[in-house]
């Protein structure tokens, strides 16, 4: 039973790590999005302006 724990706490943190970075790859991919939205919207503040 013992070695049944340690796989499943084994299995839980490989899990964990891999979520992880599926989180962070994610993050900067909206981080990218939101950076563009911002630089779109500047854009067309400037061009109305002129």
């Amino acid at each position: 039973m013992t070695r049944q724990n340690a796989a499943m706490v084994e299995e839980a943190s490989a899990s964990t790590a891999a979520l992880s970075g599926e989180a962070e790859r994610l993050h900067e991919r909206f981080r990218l999005f939101e950076l563009g939205q911002t630089i779109e919207s500047a854009h067309r503040g400037t061009s109305s302006a002129a």
